[in-house]
C-alpha cells in the first residue's frame, strides 16, 4: 500500500524509499539516511568483481587464441636426422647448439614420440637431455661403411622407413631449424596428392640460433624469412609416404657415405625421372634456416666427398644435375590451403621433367640451368631490401621459365 504522507519520501513506496536509501552513495555518499544498516562511506565492490570477471574472461580468450594457433595438424609424421651424439656434452659449441636447438624444432613440430635420432654409439643415448628422453635414439652402427667409417645413407633411409609408425616419413638435416609451419605444409601436401614429396630451400644462417618460448620461435621464423635462400641444389629435407614411391627408390638407394654431397641430387633426380610423386617445393610456405652456412667448408673437401661424387656418376650419369628444387611440380605459397586455384602443377616444370625422362636434357644443357639458377639467386639476394613475398614469388618464376626457355633455344 502507498503510505501518504509530507515528508521527503511523499507518494513514494517503501520499496522506492528503500532503493533510493540504499543507493544514496550514487548521488551523494554524505547525505543522510534513515537505514542505519546502509554504510555509505563503505567502498563500492560491484566494480571490483566486474574487473576481475573481465579479466578472467580475457585470460580464456587469450589461451583459446594460443591454442588456436598452435594447435598441432591432424596429419602426424615422423622426423629422422642424423648427428653424433655426443653434442649434449659441449652444448656451448656453436655446431653442438646449432644441433640442439634443430632437435627442439623437430620435436615442436612433430612431437618427441615421433622424432628419430640415429647416433654414432648406442651408449651415447643414455647422456642425452630429459626432453630428448621421449624420442627414439637408435645407434647407427650396423649402416657404418668399412672404409670411411661412417653410415650410408642407404641403410639410414631404410632403417628410418621401417622403424617410423606414421605413414608419412621426413629426412632431416641435424643443424636445420624448421618451425610451426613445417608441419602446416606437410599437412597441406598429403592432402593435395596421396604420392608427393616436399622439398624446399634453405635460408642462409649466421649462427646457432636459441630459442626457449611462443614468441622466440614466431620472430625467429619471421626474421629467417628475410635472410639469403640458398641454391636448389642444398636439399636439406624430404618429406615423402614411406608407402608410395619414394620407397621404390630408397630400395634401389646407391650406398652414399653421410654428411657428404650428391646424394640428396641423385635422390631428387630419381623420384623426377622413375615416379610419378608429385615434387612440392615448400621454401616460401615453410622457410628452414641452415644455422652454420657462415661456417661454410668446400664440399669436395670433406670426408667421402669424393667417393659419393664417383659414386653418383657411376649410378646416374650426369641425371644427378637435375636433382634441384627449381624443377618442383608445385610450388606452395604462403598461406596455401585446399582448394585454392593457384596450387596446380606449374606446366613449365611438367615439361622439363619430361624432357628429362626422355633424355632430351644434356649435360651441357644441364650445367647451364645450374649456372642460371646461381646466377639468379645470387641476383635475388644481392637485391632482397623489403621485397614482398609477391615480388618473391614473381622473381622465382621468372627465373624457372628462363631454365626452359633456355633450355628449348639449345635443343
Amino acid at each position: 500500500m502507498i503510505s501518504i504522507g509530507t515528508g521527503p519520501n511523499h507518494g513514494k513506496s517503501k520499496l522506492m524509499r528503500l532503493f533510493h536509501a540504499s543507493n544514496a552513495h550514487y548521488r551523494n555518499v554524505h547525505a543522510p539516511t534513515r537505514y542505519p544498516n546502509v554504510r555509505s562511506d563503505k567502498p563500492h565492490r560491484f566494480p571490483k568483481r566486474r574487473a576481475k570477471l573481465y579479466a578472467f574472461s580475457f585470460f580464456c580468450v587469450i589461451i583459446l587464441i594460443m591454442h588456436t594457433v598452435n594447435q598441432k595438424p591432424c596429419v602426424k609424421f615422423t622426423i629422422g636426422t642424423v648427428i653424433r651424439g655426443d653434442e649434449w656434452d659441449a652444448e656451448t659449441i656453436p655446431s653442438n647448439q646449432a644441433v640442439l636447438s634443430s632437435l627442439k624444432s623437430f620435436i615442436r613440430s612433430a612431437g618427441s614420440k615421433r622424432v628419430i635420432i640415429f647416433v654414432d654409439k648406442q651408449e651415447s643415448c643414455a647422456q642425452r637431455p630429459r626432453y630428448l628422453n621421449k624420442c627414439t635414439c637408435v645407434s647407427l652402427k650396423v649402416c657404418v661403411d668399412p672404409v670411411f667409417q661412417v653410415p650410408t645413407m642407404d641403410c639410414i633411409l631404410k632403417l628410418l622407413v621401417s622403424m617410423s609408425r606414421t605413414e608419412i616419413v621426413s629426412f632431416i638435416n641435424g643443424d636445420i631449424i624448421i618451425f610451426d609451419s613445417f608441419a602446416r605444409s606437410v599437412a597441406l601436401a598429403a592432402a593435395l596428392e596421396d604420392e608427393f614429396v616436399m622439398v624446399g630451400r634453405r635460408h642462409t644462417g649466421t649462427g646457432p640460433l636459441v630459442v626457449e618460448d611462443l614468441v622466440d620461435w614466431r620472430i625467429a621464423e619471421l626474421h629467417s624469412e628475410t635472410l639469403p635462400i640458398e641454391h636448389g641444389y642444398a636439399v636439406d629435407y624430404f618429406v615423402f609416404r614411406k608407402s608410395a614411391s619414394a620407397k621404390q627408390v630408397i630400395t634401389f638407394f646407391p650406398p652414399f657415405v653421410v654428411g657428404a654431397w650428391r646424394w640428396d641430387n641423385v635422390f631428387l633426380s630419381s623420384i623426377y625421372k622413375y615416379t610419378n610423386a608429385t615434387v612440392m617445393d615448400a621454401t616460401f610456405s615453410a622457410p628452414i634456416l641452415h644455422q652454420l652456412s657462415h661456417a661454410k667448408k668446400d664440399h669436395a673437401s670433406r670426408r667421402g666427398a669424393t667417393y659419393n661424387d664417383r659414386l653418383a656418376k657411376r649410378y646416374s650419369g650426369v641425371d644427378y644435375y637435375f636433382g634441384t628444387v627449381d624443377f618442383a611440380d608445385i610450388i606452395i605459397k604462403p598461406g596455401s590451403n585446399i582448394g585454392d586455384g593457384d596450387i596446380i602443377k606449374d606446366p613449365w616444370h611438367v615439361l622439363a621433367r619430361q624432357m628429362f625422362r626422355d633424355g632430351l636434357l644434356t649435360v651441357d644443357l644441364l650445367l647451364q640451368f645450374a649456372t642460371h639458377s646461381e646466377k639468379r639467386i645470387e641476383e635475388y639476394n644481392q637485391g632482397q631490401v623489403e621485397i614482398s613475398v609477391d615480388d618473391h614469388l614473381r622473381l622465382l618464376e621468372n627465373y624457372r621459365k628462363g631454365f626452359i626457355s633456355n633450355g628449348f633455344s639449345s635443343i
